[in-house]
């Protein structure tokens, strides 16, 4: 496939629809057209997609349904409803399920290759002017990584595959060995890299220890405040807040060599060319010395054929990747099992969570789409933590959650039924009354909509205190 080239699904029964998309994307991208949700769902486990439109109408699958199912399981996948007529309410409901757009029938040709070219642009971080893909000085090209040395990873390799291979009850007794309480984990942002292998915290490390290194080291935590170890020692004089940022960004890339011209497009995009290469070799320079200051004896950043890349002899451990990681096999154990058999892995990663996407650098356009796609992850884990403890009676533990899901994302309706039918469920009935009037606030001010029946029915019931529900 192409580099430019994106793989498109488009779930609709009407032929029409796919011979416009066809003529419209088809050219360029690869269209795969499925009549049906049921047929859709599994697509991207077997298919790399890059972006769903789905009908609103499906034959036996309300299409809104769908597109949260598919939020559900693919978060960080872009969704685009196709509606026609859409009432008022449709439209809201679409945006709260997750759609990133909504095209009307008869699909306008042009808005269609507009919304994708959006889309598209997001995908390849042009929202942020970012050219990854068509630089204009140069064309980009990526390449992997050199294999590390096997006998050199052969010990994080082994922990890291025990880990994935742990059924649900086996993860949690042997987490269970290592900290006291997963909702803790949740709730309170408890370290929950005991078990986070290469990467550790700082404060678990005792001062003055001496610490024999076998071989080069780099631990890096994305998450909340940026930091490096190096060897087990933090980098904390950086040289420049620019040189942290492109230090940041090879690291996250560390499986790839980047071409020059591609970091002086990322960040230093108003510059000229000699000047935006003056500046990037300047804190290059400014990074090595950090680095040497540290550990002289190798090079850990270096420059070939025009790129800069990791030493691929340095085993590099990165927070986020062990996140992803984590995700994805909580994902499996509960398509396999349940709900019930994956949550230890659920909240394994909620625990690992610990900020946002380098929350001191909001401002640095490269890292937006990172931050927002983890973030959409994050808060689809406490969903599905919170959804447990609520099954299970567990609703002091979820009303920790909910807050913090509200915190990122206030204008979760269900989020907000949630905590008012915990607080019920604890005998706090006034709160859950308070939390319904917030509900009234939040919706008005930032969607200029109602609550919902299915809310407002709740309420009528908390207030009559007549609630009769299985929980």
């Amino acid at each position: 496939m192409s580099k430019n080239q994106h793989t498109i699904l488009v779930v609709d029964p009407d032929e029409r629809s796919y011979k416009t998309f066809e003529h419209v994307l088809g050219a360029k991208n690869s269209v795969l057209f499925v009549p049906n949700g049921k047929t859709a769902i599994d697509l991207p486990d077997s298919h790399h997609i890059d972006i769903v439109f789905i009908s609103h109408v499906l034959n036996g699958t309300d299409g809104i349904l769908l597109l949260e199912s598919f939020k559900k399981r693919f978060p960080s996948l872009p969704v685009v409803l196709v509606a026609k007529q859409p009432k008022v309410d449709e439209v809201i409901s679409a945006f709260r399920s997750g759609a990133r757009e909504l095209i009307v029938k008869p699909i306008d040709e042009n808005e269609l290759l507009a919304v994708s070219q959006k889309i598209f642009g997001l995908l390849s971080h042009k929202k942020s002017k970012r050219r990854w893909f068509l630089p204009a000085r140069r064309k980009t090209q990526t390449y992997t990584s050199e294999e590390n040395n096997k006998r050199h990873l052969k010990k994080i390799i082994k922990k890291s595959e025990q880990s994935e291979n742990l059924s649900g009850k086996e993860f949690d007794n042997f987490k269970t060995k290592k900290i006291n309480s997963p909702a803790e984990n949740c709730g309170n942002k408890v370290i929950a890299d005991v078990l986070f292998n290469p990467v550790r915290s700082v404060e678990d490390k005792p001062q003055n220890a001496a610490v024999e290194i076998s071989h080069p080291s780099i631990e890096v935590f994305f998450f909340g405040p940026f930091r490096v170890l190096v060897n087990n020692q933090p980098i904390e004089n950086w040289p420049s807040k620019k040189g942290k940022s492109i230090f940041a960004y090879l690291l996250l890339n560390h499986k790839k060599k980047i071409y020059r011209d591609i970091l002086m497009d990322i960040f230093w995009q108003k510059s000229s060319l000699d000047s935006a290469r003056n500046c990037l070799n300047v804190c290059i320079h400014g990074i090595r010395r950090a680095l040497h200051d540290i550990d002289p004896k190798i090079e850990y950043i270096l420059f070939k054929d025009e790129c800069y890349y990791c030493n691929p002899e340095i085993v590099i451990g990165i927070d986020v990747e062990e996140f992803r990681k984590t995700w994805r096999s909580a994902q499996r154990l509960e398509h396999a099992n349940g709900l019930s058999t994956a949550i230890s892995k659920f909240e394994w990663a909620a625990g690992l969570y610990k900020g946002d996407f380098l929350e001191d650098e909001i401002y640095d356009s490269w890292s937006s789409l990172d931050r927002e796609n983890l973030k959409e992850i994050y808060l689809v884990i406490l969903d599905k933590i919170s959804e447990f403890y609520i099954l299970s009676k567990k609703h002091s533990e979820a009303i920790g959650l909910c807050e913090k899901i509200l915190e990122k994302d206030n204008c979760r309706e269900d989020i907000h039924r949630r905590l008012m039918l915990s607080y019920y469920r604890i005998g706090q009935r006034d709160k859950a009354i308070k939390q319904f009037q917030k509900c009234i606030e939040v919706l008005k001010e930032e969607l200029e909509v109602k609550p919902s029946s299915e809310t407002t029915n709740l309420f009528e019931q908390l207030k009559r205190d007549s609630l009769i529900t299985k929980n």
